[in-house]
């Protein structure tokens, strides 16, 4: 799936983490799964096997390898940004599927937390800097925190995702601004993380005021 167009541009030192970050991945699934050929094509008690077992062997093999390694799918997570035009959270319980969505903040009923077995995801509907409008999954909320549980977003608020990082920004000029490496949050008018040491992505508005203070 290809990447939003982005209104923001992505710092290089961000860009190279989340490269490091994919080639970790690529890179050992590339070693392992040539190994797994390789035991399947020359190991002889492998090679006496009938050519069915073989292939059962290759294939829970790739997807053991898969799920280790977290390739392919850690892999297209895409970058995003726009306004929050729509929130919805969709809810998994035993009996199946519930949809809840909300025009203001994603207050999620406290209820399904208490359920057993219960996994919310966090829906956005944005307004692309384009005027397109998409759907993105932001992931799923948690029962530990109340931040968790309300999902922390707004309708009308700027949000960026940088594809291959774990956290979303959220871009109003705020008093303080979220890494989308770590998470950390600090004060908007730092130029870089005190948690991780990249760069922050801020509203550009903010950036201006914070060279005039």
């Amino acid at each position: 799936m290809n990447d939003l167009e982005l209104y923001y541009p992505i710092p290089r030192g961000v860009k190279r983490f989340v490269l490091k970050r994919r080639l970790k991945r690529i890179i050992p699934f590339l070693l392992l799964a040539v190994s797994l050929i390789l035991v399947v094509a020359y190991v002889p008690f492998v090679k006496e096997l009938s050519e069915l077992n073989r292939g059962i062997i290759l294939v829970v093999g790739v997807i053991l390898i898969c799920a280790i390694t977290g390739v392919p799918f850690k892999l297209i997570d895409r970058s995003w940004e726009g306004e929050v035009i729509k929130i919805q959270v969709k809810a998994r319980r035993d009996e199946g599927m519930g949809e809840y969505p909300y025009s203001g903040r994603a207050v999620i009923d406290a209820r399904l937390f208490t359920e057993k077995k219960v996994n919310a995801v966090l829906y956005l509907t944005l307004k692309t800097p384009n005027g397109k409008i998409d759907t993105v999954r932001v992931g799923a909320l948690s029962n530990d925190e109340e931040r968790d549980r309300d999902g922390g977003y707004k309708t009308g608020d700027r949000v960026l995702h940088v594809g291959g990082t774990d956290y979303t920004v959220v871009l109003n000029c705020d008093e303080r601004v979220r890494c989308c490496v770590c998470g950390m949050t600090s004060d908007i008018h730092n130029d870089v993380c005190p948690g991780c040491g990249h760069s922050l992505i801020k509203p550009f508005k903010c950036e201006k005021k914070a060279k005039l203070n």
